[in-house]
C-alpha cells in the first residue's frame, strides 16, 4: 500500500468491484472491513472523499475505470455520496442506474 496513492487505490477498487460486469458492493465493503486491510480501507475513504470535494477523479475518469455511464455530474455525486454512506457510515445499499444495466 506505501507505494500506490489514496487515487490509485480507488481507482483499482472502482475498476474492479463497480464496473457493471462485476458490481459487487457488499464484496467491497467485507474487503475494505478487514482488520488487515486498514491502510486499504484509509486510502479508498480519503480518495473518495477527496473526489467528492472536486479534488479527486473527474466523472469521466470514474465512467472509465467502471465502465458506468451517469446522466450528469449531480446524479454521479449522487451516486458516489450513497455509496460513501454504505461503505463508511452503514446507510442504504447504493443502487446503480437501472438504465445503465444490460
Amino acid at each position: 500500500m506505501a507505494d500506490r496513492t489514496p487515487q490509485q487505490v480507488l481507482s483499482d477498487m472502482a475498476s474492479g468491484y463497480l464496473n457493471p460486469q462485476a458490481y459487487d458492493v457488499e464484496e467491497l465493503k467485507g474487503f475494505l472491513e478487514e482488520a488487515h486491510n486498514a491502510d486499504v480501507r484509509t486510502a479508498f475513504q480519503s480518495a473518495l472523499a477527496e473526489t467528492l470535494s472536486g479534488n479527486g477523479i473527474g466523472r469521466g475518469d470514474w465512467e472509465e475505470l467502471t465502465d458506468d455511464e451517469f446522466e450528469d455530474d449531480a446524479e454521479w455525486r449522487d451516486y458516489l455520496t450513497a455509496l460513501q454512506a454504505f461503505l463508511f457510515e452503514d446507510g442504504p445499499y447504493p443502487i446503480p442506474d437501472e438504465d445503465d444495466e444490460n
